[in-house]
């Protein structure tokens, strides 16, 4: 049995910060005998690092390559004031699994790139650092999207079917065979948005959506006629698609802001129930009774839940359950430390039957201090 204590490390599309859970696991070769999120917390991004990633993706070159080392160094300074403060020992910790922040993912293209350098992170920390752990599955022809099942399958055997709400959503589902997922629309990028038009950070518990007396039909039927919904999985979105689909268009709406919100928050409900709709058609499997683990910062959006409850629930009598929120918050954090414990132990943590690649991947770049 091996036992690794690894820093893992998530930046989501939403740019509050970077999420950061220090984990224990016991390994014995695939087996997670014992699992623990030590410490977690979200540092905050300054003002000026929020602007500098919002924009960082129409960078030139040589821009984007200076941005990539010089955010791999915060990154390494947030892990040491994150050790400093709950009195860690450097000595103490196995290595940084760090998922960068995702500026561009094209794996129809064959590419995907997440900033912050691993070699500036561990150069900052004096820590083995992994990092890049999508490139090795785009590059056998997978979508490097999603990597949640790997958490999902060994940690929640319970459940069958899972939902991530983050700047963009994404669905998994445990199959007796395999395990299948995939992204299914943009969410708190759009949502967090639109808040914005109204003078705040995000919409608290979904207040300002659920104060509409009905939402933007228009934008509802907008949204409904992209070609991405129908198409098989596995499917992945990058950021720039839900600029471009989703946030555009919504902000562009004369519509109030509430209604705006409603109908986002009907969107995704609509297409949850759609995606484990499909899952169904393609795999024969039955849900029906069945309950939806969602994680993610929109799992404390109350408006949203409850909009997917009625739609997974009239559609496919699925419930939805919300977890304790060190999970909710985490389970990306505590993700890569998972996928860096295995990278460590040369073994698979990218899942082929989830990305569509041509085998399961061994994913991550592994940098030395």
């Amino acid at each position: 049995m091996t036992t690794y204590r690894l820093l893992g490390l998530m930046s989501g599309s939403s740019l509050d910060g970077l999420d950061l859970a220090l984990c224990h696991f016991h390994l014995d070769n695939e087996s997670v005998v014992k699992w623990e999120i030590e410490q977690a917390a979200t540092l905050p991004y300054t003002e000026r690092w929020s602007k500098k990633l919002r924009t960082a993706a129409s960078l030139d070159g040589k821009d984007l390559v200076d941005l990539d080392y010089s955010y791999g160094a915060l990154l390494g300074q947030l892990c040491i004031r994150f050790l400093k403060k709950n009195k860690i020992k450097i000595s103490d910790v196995t290595a940084v699994a760090s998922h960068g922040h995702t500026l561009f993912h094209e794996p129809k293209k064959g590419f995907t790139f997440q900033l912050g350098h691993g070699a500036a992170i561990a150069a900052q920390t004096g820590l083995t650092t992994i990092c890049d752990f999508r490139a090795s599955d785009v590059a056998l022809g997978g979508q490097g999207a999603p990597l949640a099942p790997l958490v999902d399958r060994l940690f929640y055997p319970e459940f069958r079917l899972f939902l991530n709400i983050g700047g963009i959503a994404n669905i998994s589902a445990v199959l007796p065979d395999k395990i299948v997922a995939f992204d299914v629309t943009g969410a708190n990028q759009v949502l967090d948005a639109l808040a914005a038009q109204a003078g705040k950070a995000f919409d608290k518990d979904g207040k300002l959506a659920a104060s509409a007396d009905g939402f933007d039909s228009g934008l509802s039927t907008a949204f409904g006629k992209l070609s991405f919904y129908t198409a098989p999985f596995p499917k992945s979105l990058s950021n720039q698609w839900v600029q471009k689909n989703m946030v555009e268009p919504a902000l562009a709406s004369p519509a109030p802001v509430p209604a705006k919100l409603q109908a986002v928050c009907h969107h995704i409900g609509y297409e949850v129930a759609r995606a484990i709709g499909q899952i169904k058609t393609a795999t024969g499997a039955d849900f029906s009774g069945q309950r939806l683990f969602i994680t993610g910062g929109g799992a404390f959006n109350k408006y949203l839940v409850e909009t997917i409850k009625q739609y997974t629930g009239q559609t496919h009598g699925v419930e939805v359950h919300v977890p304790e929120k060190n999970i909710v918050n985490f389970k990306e954090a505590l993700l890569m430390a998972l996928m860096g414990a295995y990278r460590l132990e040369g073994i698979p943590n990218c899942i082929a039957s989830v990305t569509g690649a041509s085998k399961d991947a061994i994913g991550g770049t592994v940098f030395l201090p």
